[in-house]
């Protein structure tokens, strides 16, 4: 049993204050929108899941699988929380394709994958270096990893919302960059990003990239050449 179980998303997660995670599924999806929506406009090919596999690791509930799955992935998922993957093999079709595993350690499937996503997981491994080359790993040549985690230079008073005991490995955007070109994959783009809060509260969820002293989320794509 991990301590990412029932009590971690209802109470100490960084959104317990606001409900848990159920209660805050919307913004969930809308924040997904957001990463995918970056990474989309960066490489457009991501956008045509069809024929493909992705693999979400740190799945929670399932809001990243239901996300690729519109875009016609094949999707696997993982999460060190058995809660979470009950929750998620309840929601979705193809309960095989979804697996309790530490994201330190190789993906249980034995696959390799068009796409790889971990949004805001890797800040909470303490092997973080085995995490991103487990991640790498998983990418087949040519294929592509997202990865959104918090920015610690950031000043903003967002940060107050990422908040978390688990957050252990929080890390500039500069070392995840060189951990990831030291596995040979080549990073597209790494930037730091910024609610834009007026229209946010009235035209709906707004990202801009911001220089990293302002952006509180890092969000990075590579590609794999191997």
């Amino acid at each position: 049993m991990s301590e990412f179980e029932r009590e971690y998303f209802e109470r100490r997660a960084s959104y317990a204050s606001k409900g848990g995670y159920g209660a805050m599924a919307a913004d969930v999806r809308r924040f997904y929108a957001v990463y995918f929506g970056l990474a989309m406009r960066l490489v457009p090919e991501l956008s045509r899941g069809k024929g493909k596999r992705a693999l979400e690791v740190g799945c929670a509930l399932g809001v990243g699988v239901e996300a690729l799955r519109r875009w016609d992935y094949d999707v696997y998922a993982t999460d060190v929380s058995e809660y979470a993957i009950n929750e998620a093999r309840l929601r979705f079709d193809h309960p095989q394709q979804f697996a309790v595993a530490d994201a330190q350690l190789p993906n249980p499937f034995g696959l390799r994958f068009d796409l790889v996503v971990a949004i805001h997981v890797v800040e909470h491994l303490a092997a973080v270096a085995a995490g991103i080359k487990h991640l790498a790993d998983a990418v087949r040549a040519g294929g592509h990893l997202l990865i959104a985690t918090p920015n610690p230079q950031s000043i903003s008073p967002y940060r107050r919302f990422q908040r978390d005991p688990t957050h252990i490995n929080e890390h500039p955007p500069g070392r995840w960059v060189a951990m990831l070109q030291k596995l040979g994959l080549t990073v597209l783009s790494c930037g730091t990003y910024h609610v834009i809060p007026v229209v946010h509260r009235w035209l709906g969820l707004r990202y801009a990239r911001v220089p990293q002293w302002m952006g509180y989320d890092t969000v990075i794509v590579a590609r794999s050449a191997h």
